[in-house]
């Protein structure tokens, strides 16, 4: 728990040093998301940067060199914030830090993440109907993940944020026999 309210100080932080310097917020994170997708790729890079043994110099060069093909003003910022996290022993909230600066910069973008799991692959039409549905009920973009699980029979359920709306054909198939179990003989 302190480790999250750490991370969402991080987080606000580059939120308003992005507003101070006038900075793309998408940029920033997309940079910060690149970061974190090559360390992950590279575990051994994950290890070198998590290690608190390994001198914090050796660690802000092999930063540098990551950045080298990066010299504009928004990769700098990024680069500049990676290393500050760096140097305050902070790399392994990096991570939490990234997707809550995530759902700031989302927020702000009115954007609402939603995923969707459904019995069977859905077709792009309606796919495309149902953010439809979802931005109009929503007033917000909406970008939506799809997963597939058979289980549900049929129907689909959607979630955003913590709420989770259930129309898959086991949820109605559980409760109806839930109401059935309890009618008195």
């Amino acid at each position: 728990m302190i480790d999250r309210k750490i991370s969402i100080r991080y987080a606000r932080a580059l939120s308003e040093i992005c507003n101070d310097k006038n900075l793309n917020h998408r940029e920033v994170l997309n940079i910060l998301n690149s970061f974190n997708i090559a360390t992950k790729e590279n575990p051994d890079l994950h290890e070198y940067l998590k290690m608190s043994i390994i001198p914090i110099q050796s660690k802000l060069h092999i930063i540098d060199e990551l950045f080298s093909d990066n010299s504009s003003e928004v990769g700098v910022y990024a680069k500049n914030f990676i290393e500050y996290v760096v140097k305050r022993n902070r790399f392994l909230l990096l991570e939490e830090i990234v997707e809550i600066f995530e759902e700031l910069v989302n927020k702000r973008e009115n954007i609402l993440k939603a995923s969707v799991t459904s019995a069977v692959e859905l077709d792009e039409i309606t796919k495309d109907e149902l953010r439809e549905h979802l931005e109009k009920e929503f007033n917000k973009k909406i970008e939506l993940s799809f997963s597939v699980n058979k289980e549900l029979i049929a129907g689909i359920v959607i979630q955003i944020d913590d709420v989770v709306y259930d129309g898959s054909a086991s949820t109605y198939l559980n409760n109806l026999e839930r109401k059935l179990l309890r009618l008195p003989l």
